[in-house]
This record gives structure tokens, sequence and C-alpha cells, in this order.
């Protein structure tokens, strides 16, 4: 099958997911040769960083590695675990994470029965758990059966497993569970691994191996049932015919992933049972078996973050987090919503955070309020354990769920990074909609085209084929000259700084590229003019890595003023680049994307295109990649973003006779960042601190009275003071004026009870009978 190891040297060799869309529009090469291609020289001048992202590990969590693999093409790939157990493969050359995390069954809590397989010690011969047979039917060399494995695909690195490996011979081996009793709801649960490709006969493919002509099954795994003891048996499943629709190759090549069955065992319900699981056929490959259960099921239960929240990205080097980040705003309510559906069941919520309270319905909706926390750190930013969703129900077992990582309220995306020097440096890794951490990152290729990005050689060719066919006049073209992603504001805002993304590339340095904000309508129309533009420039650009073809670039965006965006601004808005379709100066550009869909079952990624048919400019085309990939995808777009705040407990501020106030605020802006408006000629101010350090000095130097509405402002936050200033608040006081009335006022100019003993602990001002004025303390 040479076709398919070419295919895996291709991956191994440039790590990264190739995707063969379902639009495919195959280009002929000696139409791409015919187009103009520029000189682009090895040596173009850039702005280059060297690669720092070995030096660096996250101070809050570092990754164990367990294992190493060696792929086929020579890649190595480290199995990583972290601190919360979850596991992932990531390859070291990349210093990224590039495959999607291994998941684990979780193993049922109301199992009747249940065998992961890890009680072996991974040394005796007689690896069969406690209770488990074997029943070798055909076997000549003992070799070729049903043995122990330590895999890296399932649960644990490793993972001990059974397994079929290599043979040439045809065989028939049991292994057999022990007798189980079958009650109401009982399913049987197992992973496995298909073997599409091996499982059918190739002498009935075509020529080019592509297809299968017949389907002629040579091998299987299948499932067996006893209900006496093992002298008889039915059979309830078959590998091998899952796959009778399947004709293609790479059909059945993509299907050789990990799989997770389940198969319902009401009609043995009250019966003891065995199960069986029959290696059978002629393999010329392995296959595996783990994590078999037998019992009720459980729930299935998720929950989606509040609206607005962003991920920890990259930072500028490339180095990501060592888990997911999720952040949004403070102080205000934050809503997790249940989006679980199974019939009849109850939920409950539990979470972390003794600054925070619940308010909403447990069942549906969680909704907490949380508060800078400075217990632990000076800058009040903490991070919590996501809630934990709980699920019961007569038909499953009491489930309970997490979505992996932790929850940030407010700030930006910023922690402490030690340095091998001994140095330790606030990093900002960037906040984004795509959780890379269970989305995985691509770049999405048809052949030699960059689906989402630009070749000099074939892009413009293959967008006007694609959407005229091969019969478009020499006056149409179709560009594709932007991609984004579609963010969601909150009442509260975010102010954005920046947008950095990555891509596969080679530009000159005379490359312009754009970032663009379009708000969106209430009706999802994307505007015509952006409300905010930034340039990055090929000179400007930092290579990541330069041991590939085309280099890994980082483009990074700044405003020239922060973009404040809130659902007073619009409720959705696209962050596109633009700029990369230019003959003259770029050469490839495939920018990075999501691999798999996104958990919210949203495709975020956008592209635009430019059409001119039969030599008329036709508006913008606007559309979803999932068109072209049926995958719901994310650009790997970050925002140089921050959830801000502004707190104080003070509404009054009282400057009477000459006094000098200080009042202390909460503010994630450094006071030097802050503004003071709508104070009177007389008033000075100045905020100084950060945090909850924060203080606004203000200064009365005025003898006439008045009252001020003064505002503390910074970007996306502000608070509004009554200040009330003057001498003594009173009008017209003047010494030996007669008035015959002994008057008493608070320094605001309020007047009081004269009765002095019934006044509170205070300052006050005494307009006596004779027409003085006195000041007096009330103790």
């Amino acid at each position: 099958m040479q076709l398919k190891t070419h295919f895996i040297i291709f991956v191994a060799v440039n790590y990264k997911i190739l995707y063969y869309p379902m639009k495919r529009l195959m280009i002929s090469m000696a139409a791409m040769a015919a187009l103009a291609v520029p000189s682009f020289a090895e040596e173009t001048p850039m702005k280059i960083s060297e690669p720092v992202r070995q030096n660096v590990s996250v101070k809050f969590n570092e990754d164990k590695i367990i294992g190493t693999e060696t792929l086929p093409g020579g890649a190595t790939v480290q199995i990583c675990q972290r601190e919360d157990g979850v596991l992932y493969k990531r390859f070291p050359e990349m210093g990224r994470n590039r495959l999607n995390p291994v998941v684990k069954r979780a193993e049922s809590t109301g199992a009747n029965f249940s065998e992961d397989f890890e009680s072996w010690d991974g040394q005796d011969k007689s690896w069969l758990p406690e209770g488990w047979t074997r029943n070798r039917v055909q076997l000549q060399n003992v070799a070729n059966g049903w043995m122990m494995s330590m895999p890296t695909m399932f649960g644990e690195i490793p993972s001990k497993c059974p397994a079929v490996f290599l043979s040439k011979e045809t065989i028939e081996d049991w292994i057999i569970t022990p007798a189980v009793n079958v009650t109401l709801g009982m399913n049987l649960d197992f992973d496995y691994l298909p073997l599409g490709p091996y499982f059918f006969d190739e002498n009935y493919m075509t020529p080019d191996g592509l297809e299968f002509t017949e389907l002629h099954t040579v091998a299987t795994l299948k499932v067996m049932v006893s209900t006496d003891g093992g002298n008889t048996w039915s059979e309830v499943w078959d590998a091998a015919s899952q796959f009778k629709n399947y004709k293609k190759f790479w059909d059945l090549y993509y299907s050789v992933v990990p799989t997770s069955v389940r198969l319902s065992l009401s009609k043995y319900m009250g019966k003891n049972i065995n199960v069986a699981f029959v290696a059978q056929g002629t393999f010329e490959s392995g296959t595996f078996v783990d994590n078999v259960a037998i019992g009720l099921p459980d729930l299935n239960l998720s929950y989606t973050l509040p609206t607005g929240s962003l991920y920890y990205g990259l930072t500028y080097y490339d180095a990501e987090p060592p888990t997911t980040i999720a952040v949004n705003h403070i102080n205000r309510p934050v809503t997790f919503t249940n989006t679980s559906s199974n019939s009849g069941a109850t939920y409950s919520w539990a979470y972390t955070d003794d600054r925070g309270e619940q308010t909403s319905d447990e069942q549906k909706k969680l909704t907490v309020t949380y508060a800078p926390n400075y217990d632990d750190n000076e800058t009040g930013v903490a991070l919590y354990p996501m809630p934990t969703l709980r699920g019961e129900s007569s038909a499953a077992n009491p489930t309970e769920y997490t979505r992996n990582g932790l929850f940030q309220p407010g700030g930006k995306g910023v922690h402490a990074v030690n340095f091998t020097d001994g140095t330790t440096e606030d990093v900002d890794f960037g906040l984004t909609i795509l959780d890379a951490k269970t989305e995985g990152t691509a770049t999405v290729t048809d052949w030699v085209t960059p689906l989402f990005g630009y070749d000099v050689n074939s892009s413009d060719y293959y967008w006007t084929s694609y959407s005229f066919g091969y019969q478009a006049g020499p006056n149409d073209l179709v560009r594709l000259v932007r991609y984004g992603d579609l963010f969601s504001n909150t009442a509260d805002p975010m102010v954005i700084h920046g947008v950095r993304t990555q891509a596969y590339g080679r530009v000159s340095r005379n490359a312009k590229f754009t970032a663009e904000i379009y708000p969106l309508s209430a009706a999802w129309v994307i505007a015509d003019e952006p409300i905010a533009k930034a340039i990055c420039t090929g000179e400007d650009i930092t290579i990541i890595d330069r041991s590939a073809t085309n280099y890994i670039l980082s483009l990074n965006f700044k405003f020239d003023e922060p973009v404040v965006m809130s659902t007073a601004v619009c409720g959705n808005y696209v962050v596109a680049i633009g700029g990369f379709n230019d003959p003259e100066n770029v050469e490839y550009f495939s920018p990075e994307l999501s691999a798999y869909d996104s958990p919210t079952r949203l495709g975020l990624g956008w592209v635009c295109k430019e059409m001119t048919y039969n030599g008329d400019q036709l508006p913008w085309s606007w559309s979803n990649v999932s068109n072209y990939t049926n995958v719901l995808q994310s650009f790997y777009i970050m925002l140089d973003a921050t959830y801000p705040w502004l707190e104080t407990e003070t509404t009054e501020v009282d400057l009477s006779g000459g006094a000098t106030a200080g009042v202390k605020f909460d503010s994630f802006f450094d006071g030097a960042d802050l503004t003071v408006e709508g104070l009177p000629e007389s008033i000075t101010a100045q905020v100084t601190g950060r945090y909850n350090e924060t203080v606004l000095n203000l200064t009365n130097n005025s003898a006439t009275a008045g009252t001020a509405n003064v505002t503390v402002k910074g970007p996306g936050v502000a608070k509004t003071l009554v200040v009330n200033y003057g001498s003594s608040g009173i009008d017209g006081v003047s010494v030996g004026t007669a008035t015959g009335e002994r008057q008493i006022y608070t320094l605001t100019g309020r007047r009081v009870v004269a009765d002095e003993s019934t006044l509170d602990a205070g300052v006050y001002i005494v307009r006596n009978a004779d027409g003085t004025a006195t000041k007096f303390i009330k103790r």
C-alpha cells in the first residue's frame, strides 16, 4: 500500500493536518506553471526573532513528558500529561500541541463489570485478568493471537490492552469476560481500533489502489454473547460490517482512529451473560481492545461558557499555555449554561469561588459574580477551576462533568514565565475564540493551494475556477482577500489594543498586511467599512521558525488607539486579516486555524472574496470556512485585549473648607493611564497606584461653594463621584451681622437641628445669633 506510506510521511514531515475538502478542485500542473512567478530571494531582509520558546516554561503549571514515539518519516512525538491529568501529544520540533488530546472514557461508576487491563504487571505472560478465559480455535503461531500491548492511543500512557498484531496466517482467537447479570438499561461499552483498509481483500482494488471494486472480508473483530455459560454463542457486532458501504481507500484509511462502541443489552435483561471478543481471519495489521464495561450508561453532560469568553492563545514567540484558560469580565454576573439533553435527569452545580454568589436556576444555569482576588497576588487576577455540572437519573449512573482548564475573571492573558537564565517575565498569551487544547491547530491545503491563504502560482486561478468553473472568461476573476473570526460582545466592555495571528509563508519586507474590525448588524450583515484598522509590514513580521520550506510567521498589529467593544457598539464583529493576496510581495501564505469541530458547534471562521464577473466588480462575498471543509472551524486570530475593571465604594466626596480628600479605587489600569473629567477650575486631581492601591487625590482651592460631577475614566471604564466644595458650604456668612437665631450646618451647607446633643459625630459650622460663624467638632 505505497500510497498510504507516502501520505503518512507527508504528514510527519509537515507536522500539519491535510484536509481534502468535499468540494475539491483539481488544478493541472501545466496551468499553474503558465502563471507568472515573481522572484523571492532566500535572504529576503526581514525582522527576525530567533525562536526562544524552547527556553521558557509556564510558572504556574508545567507539563510532564510521559514518553515519546517516532512516526514514519522520522518525526518525534511527545506524550505529555498536564497537571490536571489530561494527556495530549505534541511535536517538540514545533514547540506546540498539534494533535487532539488523548481521550479516555471515564470508568463507569455504576457498571456491574469493568476492565481497563491496567492491573497487568507488564511482565507476566498470563496477562488475562481474573475471571477472563481464552479459546484459541485456530492459531498456529501464538505470537499472532491475542496478547497484551502498551499502545499510546487509549487513556493512560502507555495504555495496557489486548492486541492482535501482524499475521500472515488465518486465526480465530477468543477472549471471554466473566459472567455478568444484566439489568434494565445496561449497555456494553468498549474502545477499539478499526482496521478499515485491512478488513478486505486487496486483490479487489482498482489498479491505482484508490478504490475497492468489491468488498471481500478477510479479517474482522466480532463481539459474541452467551447466555448459557459459553456453550452457545450469538453474534451481536462485527467490525468489518461497519464498513460495508465504504469503497474508497481514503474513506477506510481515515477510519483508523480509536473508536468507542456502545451496544444495547436490552434483549438480555435478567440473564447472566459472557461477552467474547473474537479476532478472526488473516490480519495484515493490528487491532486493540480496551476499557470494557457492562452497566448503566453515564449521562451525557455539557455546558457552555459565558458569552464573550476568550481563551489564552500564543505568545509573540509561539509558546502556548499548558492548559485551557478562559477569560471573561469581572464584577458582573457571568453565566454557565447547561446544554445537556437527558430525559428525566436532574442537575446541580458546584463551583470554586469564595467571593462569588450563586444566583441562578440550578437546573439550567449557574450565574456567578467574581471579584478581584488579592489574597495570593498583587494583581487581583485569579484562576479558578471550571464549575462542575452534576446529573442524576434512574436510567443512568450519577455523572459529573467539568470542562478542562481554568476560568479567569477579568484582566488579560498575562502570566509569569520562567526563563532559563533565571529571570521571570510577565508574558502576553493573547486571547482567541479558539481553544487550541481541544480543537487543535492546522493549515488547510487543497493539493498545492493553501485554501484560505495565498499561493502566487495558484490561488487566484483556484478560486476563479472554483466559482465560475473552467469556462471562466478572460474578464472573470475571484481573489481571496481576507480571513477572519466572528467574536461576540457582552454588555461590559472589552478593550482591544491590537491583533496577532500566525501563518506558514514566505513574504518580502515590503508586504503590507491589515487587521480590521468589522461590526455586524442585528441582521448579521457585515459592514462595508471597518471601525478600526492596523498595519503590519513584512519588515515587522517575526519569523518563529525557519526550518520548514515555508517559515512560521507571527504577524503583530497595534491600533493607534484602544478599541472598546461592547453590545453598545454592536452585538457581534469580525476581526479580519488582509493584504496577503499580493503577487509582488507574497509568495505563499497559509494561516493557522482549528483542526477539529468547535465544541460550541459554531463555525466562527470566515473568508472574504473579491469577485469580478465579465469585467464588473461585484460586492464582497463572505463565506463560512465550513462550506469548504465540512468542519466547524476558527482561525487562530488572537486579540491583545483586556476585560478591565474600575470600582469604588465612594459615591460622594466633601471638599469644604479647602479640604483634601483621597478616594480609594480598585482599577485594572495604572493611575497614570486614568483621566479625571468634570473638575471645577478650583479643584486639582491626581490618580496614583494600581489595582486595590489606586487612589484619587482631590484638593479644593476655592472659597466658593459648589457641587460637581467628577468622572474617573480609563479605556472602557468610568466612575462618577459627586464632589461638594467651598469654604463652608454656607453662602453670605459675615461676621457681625445679627440674625436673631442660632443655626447649625454641615460642611456641605445642609442645615441641621439646633440641638447639639442630637447631632452625629462630625465637624459642623455654627452661625450664631450675633452673626458670627464658628466651627465645632461633635465627638
